[in-house]
């Protein structure tokens, strides 16, 4: 309930502005949803390092993605993630839409059983 609180005031006044936050950490609980991230970063264009935890992405997100970070936050640097769910068969497309996407691996995750995975992810484990 606070967290949307907090995203109702932070859209709500759209003449506020963060210059000293330039690190986040984001977990979405919304299944294929980064579209309420978005607002979020208009107010944060001083970025430089941002992470997104979220699941079941689609490469029309990933276009989507690419876009917004380009034009909401130009000053960014860096972008790591981890897209559980979400499988991209040729993952040189998505180092082709944006420079943050280049480490970006698609990997397989097995879990006890035989069951698995797909995550695209810049993590190295």
């Amino acid at each position: 309930m606070l967290d949307d609180t907090i995203s109702k005031i932070s859209i709500a006044n759209t003449n506020y502005q963060h210059k000293h936050l330039i690190h986040l950490h984001t977990t979405m609980n919304t299944c294929n949803r980064l579209d309420d991230l978005y607002p979020l970063l208009s107010h944060l264009p001083c970025l430089h390092y941002l992470y997104v935890a979220c699941d079941s992405l689609t490469i029309v997100d990933f276009k989507q993605l690419a876009f917004e970070l380009v034009t909401r936050v130009p000053w960014l640097e860096r972008f790591d993630c981890s897209f559980k769910q979400t499988y991209i068969e040729h993952i040189e497309k998505l180092h082709c839409m944006s420079p943050l996407f280049r480490r970006m691996k698609c990997r397989k995750v097995e879990w006890s059983g035989g069951w698995h995975y797909y995550c695209v992810t810049t993590e190295n484990a």
